[in-house]
C-alpha cells in the first residue's frame, strides 16, 4: 500500500513537472516572438530589500494606465519584461576567494 501511494505521488509530481516545463517553453517562444518583432522591452532595476512582487505589479499597472491607448506602447503591442539586479555590498565586492596556490 505504501508503494502505491508513493507511485501515485510520483506520477502526479511528474505530470505537474512536465506541464510546468511545457509552459516555460511556450512562454520562452512568446518572448522570442516579441523580441524578433522588436516588441520586447527589457528593464533592469536594482533590488535591495522589500516587496519585489508588489513593485512589479504596480509598475505593470501604471504602464497599462499610462500607455493603454498608445499606438506602439500598449500592452497589446509590446511586452515589458522587468528583471532585478542584486545590489551587492561593498564588502562582498572587495572580498576574493584565495586560490589554493596562494595559501601554500
Amino acid at each position: 500500500m505504501r508503494y502505491l501511494k508513493d507511485q501515485i505521488s510520483y506520477d502526479k509530481f511528474r505530470k505537474n513537472w512536465f506541464d510546468y516545463m511545457l509552459m516555460q517553453y511556450e512562454l520562452t517562444d512568446k518572448l522570442q516572438q516579441f523580441n524578433d518583432k522588436g516588441q520586447l522591452i527589457q528593464l533592469q532595476y536594482r533590488y535591495e530589500y522589500g516587496p519585489r512582487c508588489e513593485f512589479t505589479q504596480q509598475f505593470h499597472q501604471l504602464w497599462s494606465q499610462y500607455f493603454h491607448q498608445h499606438p506602439t506602447l500598449s500592452n497589446e503591442k509590446v511586452k515589458v519584461l522587468l528583471t532585478t539586479k542584486h545590489q551587492y555590498s561593498l564588502n562582498s565586492l572587495l572580498t576574493e576567494e584565495k586560490s589554493m596556490n596562494s595559501i601554500q
